[in-house]
């Protein structure tokens, strides 16, 4: 008989280190649920943080093209002006010697 009792309270033993194991199991995927939750909140609260972040920043970058747009006619217009002034240039020194030249400064000053 103390085999068959052993052997029982061996079962039983078995039986209850599996159970304590199952329960334990479950409160550990509890926990991993919740931080499953939490972290699902925590991106949405994040998601929403960078919709308003790309909201502020599109009017900014509109503004930052426009200036790119004028600033590149701005130089374009400065090229045409640097071009048409280094014909004059030419021009005059063309048709006019440095002693003209010098005279007409002096006469200036």
């Amino acid at each position: 008989m103390s085999a068959m009792t052993s052997l029982i309270i061996g079962i039983a033993g078995c039986g209850g280190l599996a159970a304590i194991a199952y329960m334990f199991m479950g409160f550990v995927n509890k926990k991993s649920d919740k931080r499953k939750a939490e972290h699902g909140i925590l991106q949405k609260l994040g998601i929403k943080k960078l919709i308003t972040v790309e909201e502020k920043q599109t009017p900014i970058i509109k503004k930052i093209e426009e200036s790119d747009l004028i600033s590149k006619e701005t130089k374009n217009k400065i090229k045409v002006i640097k071009e048409e002034v280094n014909k004059k240039v030419i021009e005059i020194l063309k048709t006019e010697t440095f002693e003209e030249l010098s005279k007409k400064e002096d006469e200036l000053w």
